[in-house]
């Protein structure tokens, strides 16, 4: 048989199209959250977050942080010291048995805590530091004239015990929660460790069993569980069995071998067939999927052997716009300092990097969504460019 005839009959396959139909319905097809553009910002994370950890419109009181503080401490007593161990009996006790009923307040990115659960009632402070994509800072970074320095501050989960211990005495019990993707362990002792599928967990658990949620407060619960999913930072299990039964038949092999030495993707095809013929690259300059985009302010800077220089790129299946600099010119010094703070914005301090724009699959969905990428990209470009002419100009009139 044939490899077109091969593929032929895994694609006209009833049971294949069924799959591919459930994996497809596994998404959400509009997901609010998706297009505020929360996707990998962890402050957007930690708001919506913050919302569903409270006793907000969503009606449904603490369940959500008693059920996740629950998980942590079940994760957490595995390996515990007695001292630890001590503090988990006293969280779980303040969860079934509160002296006083609930009064909590949640406070977002105060003294730099990504969030800050209080109960004055019972005089509870839990700290909880979310990590979705970031690592743990864990020494202070200074930088001098492009000189990196490093000084041991202790870290950042130092620097917010720290300033927990000194705003809340003694007669408030205090638990810190480091929240990751991977159940990362943090660096200082005390510490609880807590990832994002528990609180996936605990949302599909509400959303199963309790019927009577607010239509507004399931669009969102089901929003974040889905974002999630979409951008890798849970397991998507059903999703995961759903593959599992195509790429576990063998009957599947040949066609599945197939389509993998012709794997492409919405974001390359776009890349290759759309960029490359809308933008008008330095042709001498396309190097591994990375090219110099050509513009006014760009052409100038190259013709003058200025450094700076705006790209395309694309890269793990995304595509990024990014302004950078080499700094080659040594005399140019000051001036390549200045393009690249007025460019990449970074209040007086330079970096050799900076990403404007990125895209990734889960922006390439639905119709019409090359175009509104496209347009957004050359928008990206012309306001760079103005940027990048304005300096020229001012250095032209010895502004």
């Amino acid at each position: 048989m044939s490899e077109l005839e091969i593929l032929k009959s895994f694609i006209f396959d009833d049971e294949v199209q069924k799959i591919f139909s459930d994996i497809n319905d596994n998404l959400m097809d509009f997901n609010i959250l998706e297009i505020t553009g929360m996707g990998t910002q962890e402050i957007k994370h930690s708001n919506i977050l913050g919302w569903l950890l409270e006793d907000s419109e969503h009606g449904l009181e603490y369940r959500i942080l008693e059920n996740f503080l629950k998980k942590v401490i079940e994760e957490n007593r595995v390996d515990a010291s007695d001292e630890n161990i001590n503090n988990l009996n006293k969280l779980r006790e303040y969860i079934y048995l509160s002296k006083e009923k609930k009064e909590i307040t949640i406070y977002r990115e105060k003294d730099d805590i990504d969030l800050l659960i209080v109960d004055e009632t019972n005089k509870v402070v839990i700290t909880i530091e979310n990590k979705v994509y970031a690592k743990e800072r864990k020494k202070q970074v200074e930088t001098d004239e492009d000189i990196v320095k490093e000084k041991d501050d202790g870290g950042q989960l130092q620097k917010y015990e720290n300033t927990i211990t000194n705003k809340y005495n003694n007669k408030y019990a205090k638990y810190f929660i480091y929240l990751t993707i991977d159940l990362e362990k943090p660096s200082k002792d005390g510490w609880l460790r807590a990832n994002h599928q528990m609180v996936t967990d605990v949302i599909e658990d509400i959303l199963s069993t309790k019927h009577d949620i607010a239509i507004k407060s399931k669009i969102i619960l089901e929003s974040y569980v889905d974002i999630l999913k979409r951008r890798g930072i849970v397991e998507d299990i059903e999703l995961k069995k759903l593959c599992k039964k195509i790429w576990a038949d063998d009957k599947y092999k040949n066609a599945l071998d197939i389509l993998m030495r012709h794997k492409t993707s919405r974001v390359k095809i776009f890349y290759d067939e759309v960029l490359r013929n809308e933008l008008s690259f330095f042709d001498d300059k396309d190097f591994d999927d990375n090219v110099w985009i050509k513009s006014e302010g760009t052409s100038k800077l190259f013709d003058i052997e200025k450094v700076p220089f705006l790209a395309c790129q694309y890269f793990n299946d995304s595509i990024e716009i990014y302004f950078s600099y080499e700094e080659l010119c040594k005399s140019n010094k000051a001036y390549n300092s200045e393009i690249c703070t007025n460019i990449i914005g970074d209040r007086g301090r330079t970096k050799k990097y900076k990403v404007r724009k990125e895209y990734t699959i889960t922006d390439f969905q639905k119709k019409g969504d090359e175009d509104r990428i496209l347009k957004e990209i050359k928008e990206t470009i012309k306001e760079i460019d103005n940027k990048l002419m304005n300096i020229l100009q001012n250095e032209k009139s010895g502004k």
